[in-house]
């Protein structure tokens, strides 16, 4: 869960689901957010099985950066580049 920032992290997260297909970011019980998704077994096979890893990895790169610095940004500051 963010220490910060929580109005600008979960307007992010909602923003990005309205642009991600079969997948949308998520709070977990213990307020950890995570990217979920489900499709029906059926349509499981190596291409989309490739579809969902690489659209997972594209996702998380493209928005993890933005969620910590929003979510964390005291704490970024104290930590020595």
């Amino acid at each position: 869960a963010p220490e910060e920032g929580h109005q600008a992290v979960y307007e992010h997260l909602l923003r990005a689901n309205s642009r991600l297909y079969g997948m949308a970011f998520a709070i977990g019980v213990e307020n950890a957010v995570y990217l979920r998704g489900q499709v029906p077994l059926s349509w499981l096979d190596e291409d989309e099985l490739d579809r969902i890893v690489g659209s997972s990895w594209q996702w998380t790169e493209q928005h993890f950066k933005t969620l910590l610095n929003l979510g964390f940004a005291a704490r970024l500051k104290n930590i020595k580049r």
